[in-house]
């Protein structure tokens, strides 16, 4: 390890210091407007002691707090229109605020909030959608991968979500830094993984519902028939309504069960995964536009094929009797995060070698500057002693004349000037003697 190397230092402990420090209403709002042109601070005021996030941990809490609240207020009213935004929340509380957190780790700050919204809800559908022609790609070209079970979805989805990342921001050459694509990787990871939950979730919920409809088909047809013939059509959609609102409310355990798994689960997947696929690929692109050859690139390549490795070995079944499935999330989740560490360490030492020459170059025009400084000055105070010199000279010559000048008077006869007096400096013209004489 280099002493260059040995001088980064970012741990668990430096990632929550100010995590639960004080901060003002002014401070949070100012806060989401780093990253906009004109609030890009120059790489010599960056923090020497890299990142302190804090604001992830109000966000996490802002969403568990309205998820709370809707979720008292389902319970309490058997409402259907608290669902939606309860599998929103619900999907989105762990992944964005996690996102939030590797907004925060960008020490360059040199990306909006806009742009990372824009690849969390942009870069997540378009993975999704990657995802299934990825599907279709893979049996159009006669690959079989049922052998491979739910393990498949390590090679299809993590090159989805890489191809999202690279779709939209790939050649965008002012993000040249590996935290950089660390925050982009994980903000698409995070769509991917919030859209993923709420599908799951209502996916759950929708099972229960069909299923209390179908163990209660006898019934609840004839209660249909009946509103049907008392009140007609508007009749039985109202039966419809409290029929949906018993069922989901019998049925909501299951999509509970899977909002709160993945939400637990959620710094440790997709997120994780993407954003080191990403950070490792602008490790090796820089600031350069992407080229294919960039994913063969030895530094690439092994990232990726762990966090293949990772995304297929959480899909797969371990052995119950030497690793529970908790043990094998938490296992996979210390293997992910150790990597983003090193990442963020790699990221941290390119942003002080960025800054460091930066003041090496700041140095070198400062002297130069003084060099010039100093030539300047020099070459004026020499100025200013010739223009002395002149001057004084001056004077003398014009107290000689006054006195030839009287003599002059006093003899009636002309004066021969002196050779002396007809010298002077170039730059000042020559005086006329002739005013000086007499007769």
């Amino acid at each position: 390890m280099s002493k260059q190397e040995e001088k980064v230092r970012f741990s668990i402990g430096d990632m929550f210091e100010q995590a639960f420090t004080n901060h003002t209403e002014e401070e949070m709002e100012q806060y989401w407007g780093a990253g906009a042109p004109g609030n890009i601070p120059s790489i010599e005021n960056l923090p020497e002691e890299g990142p302190r996030p804090w604001m992830f941990v109000r966000v996490l809490g802002l969403s568990v707090a309205v998820f709370l609240i809707l979720l008292y207020s389902w319970y309490k009213f058997h409402n259907t229109n608290f669902l939606p935004g309860l599998i929103f929340i619900g999907s989105a509380a762990m992944p964005i605020s996690v996102m939030i957190l590797f907004f925060e780790l960008n020490a360059r700050r040199n990306v909006s909030m806009y742009l990372t919204t824009k690849m969390l809800f942009l870069g997540g559908v378009l993975s999704l959608l990657l995802t299934m022609v990825n599907n279709i790609v893979v049996n159009l070209l006669g690959f079989n991968m049922d052998w491979m079970g739910m393990m498949s979805a390590g090679p299809v989805e993590e090159t989805a979500k890489l191809l999202a990342v690279i779709c939209i921001l790939a050649n965008r050459r002012r993000y040249p830094y590996i935290l950089n694509g660390l925050l982009f990787g994980a903000a698409v990871g995070a769509g991917f993984g919030l859209f993923e939950t709420a599908g799951y979730a209502m996916r759950a919920l929708i099972k229960q519902v069909i299923l209390i409809c179908v163990d209660n088909g006898e019934a609840l047809k004839a209660i249909l028939i009946q509103s049907q013939k008392e009140a007609g059509a508007l009749g039985l959609e109202m039966q419809l309504e409290k029929l949906f609102k018993a069922a989901a409310g019998a049925g909501d355990k299951q999509m509970m069960m899977v909002l709160g798994i993945r939400a637990i689960l959620a710094p440790a997947g997709h997120l994780i995964w993407t954003a080191l696929n990403a950070a490792a690929l602008w490790r090796v692109k820089g600031g350069e536009n992407f080229r294919i050859g960039h994913l063969f690139d030895i530094r690439f390549f092994s990232i990726f094929i762990c966090t293949v490795c990772f995304h297929m070995a959480w899909n797969s079944d371990w052995d119950p009797e030497l690793v529970t499935s908790y043990d094998k999330y938490i296992i996979l989740g210390l293997l992910g995060w150790s990597l983003v560490f090193w990442m963020i360490r790699k990221g941290l030492q390119q942003v002080r070698s960025a800054r460091e020459t930066s003041d090496e170059q700041n140095s070198d025009m400062q002297a130069n500057g003084e060099v010039e400084i100093t030539h300047v000055i020099e070459s004026q105070a020499e100025y200013v002693r010739k223009l002395l010199s002149v001057k004084l000279m001056n004077s003398e010559t014009y107290v000689e004349v006054e006195e030839k000048r009287a003599l002059a008077s006093q003899l009636r006869t002309k004066v021969e000037l002196p050779p002396d007096i007809q010298s002077n400096t170039p730059d000042s013209p020559k005086p006329n003697w002739r005013d000086y004489y007499k007769k």
